[in-house]
């Protein structure tokens, strides 16, 4: 890793994250460092190995390619058209699949924070990474709700909201867990969403 700025990074506890489609782009990316099959099939050289990919952090993105349309997430097809270059992307764009976290996560996938609004159209995205963290035996926390809250996409930045004061305190957690960082290995109080 290349860091001309000097930054004081350090390069055996790199965690990505992303939101909306930065997660799916950050959590692309971690397949691509963990999964050797995917990143020859894409031609791409490794940047971080398996034991320097401490963690990634995801909030509300989209992980399956031929799900997403059925999501119905505003303009999806705009923006899935705009990706691939193709109206029809699951069917004419021919590596589809390489941009499907969904397939191509392995057991040496990086322990994983997930959180989705239960009223955004990705919620059920998020449940599906989910279940193939569970197949895979891929370590994750999930901040999700019920179906009562009504958080929306991008909720975690509305921080007046207790549920993403909620989330956030999970991360804190789940970060202290998977880094070295002095700030995430405190004491964190939780909040009642209730």
């Amino acid at each position: 890793m290349e860091n001309s700025l000097e930054l004081p990074i350090d390069e055996n506890q790199i965690i990505i994250g992303g939101d909306s489609a930065g997660a799916q782009l950050a959590s692309q990316f971690a397949a691509i460092q963990t999964n050797d099959k995917l990143r020859k099939t894409m031609e791409i050289k490794q940047s971080f190995t398996k034991e320097q990919l401490k963690a990634v952090i995801l909030f509300g993105g989209f992980y399956d390619m031929k799900t997403v349309r059925a999501t119905k997430f505003p303009r999806i097809k705009l923006f899935m058209q705009s990706y691939t270059g193709e109206a029809e992307w699951e069917k004419n764009f021919v590596p589809i699949n390489q941009m499907s976290t969904t397939r191509h996560v392995t057991k040496d996938y990086p322990p994983t924070f997930l959180t989705v609004g239960d009223a955004d159209p990705f919620d059920s995205q998020g449940r599906e990474l989910v279940q193939v963290f569970k197949a895979k035996g891929v370590p994750f926390q999930t901040s999700f709700f019920d179906g009562t809250h009504n958080l929306r996409h991008q909720y975690q930045f509305h921080m007046e909201l207790k549920e993403s004061q909620l989330t956030y305190q999970k991360l804190l957690m789940f970060l202290g867990r998977y880094t070295k960082q002095a700030p995430y290995a405190q004491q964190i109080t939780m909040i009642d969403t209730n």
